[in-house]
């Protein structure tokens, strides 16, 4: 009797055991399954949020190649500008000068004329 009891609570502990196993291999398999599919959607958003971004990056290169060949553009249109501006200024410099020079000569020569006149006196 007392080997049927021991028996049967072996049988009784190995089926629990059993039990259990059998119910942490589901569990492990569901949840492998839940991770597989949560690794799945977060890889699908990861997928378009790369593609937004890709199509973001081609936006702003399109910009900045505009925005380039505009600054190139200003630049000539800076440069021609600028020949026109010094060229004017500098034919006004140059009047200018000219009339500096002439007006200087005159100076000097009433400064002469002054000089001889306070000498014959």
């Amino acid at each position: 009797m007392r080997r049927s009891v021991q028996t049967t609570q072996v049988v009784m502990i190995g089926i629990v055991f059993v039990i259990m196993f059998l119910t942490g291999c589901q569990e492990e398999s569901l949840s492998d399954t839940k991770k597989s599919r949560l690794i799945a959607d977060e890889n699908r958003q990861l997928k378009q949020q790369l593609s937004r971004r890709d199509r973001e990056i081609a936006k702003q290169k399109e910009l900045l190649e505009l925005c380039l060949e505009e600054k190139r553009n200003l630049e000539s249109l800076s440069a021609k500008q600028i020949e026109n501006i010094m060229g004017g200024a500098f034919e006004n410099i140059s009047r200018e000068n000219a009339e500096i020079v002439e007006e200087n000569e005159k100076l000097r020569a009433e400064i002469d004329e002054l000089k001889k006149q306070l000498e014959e006196r």
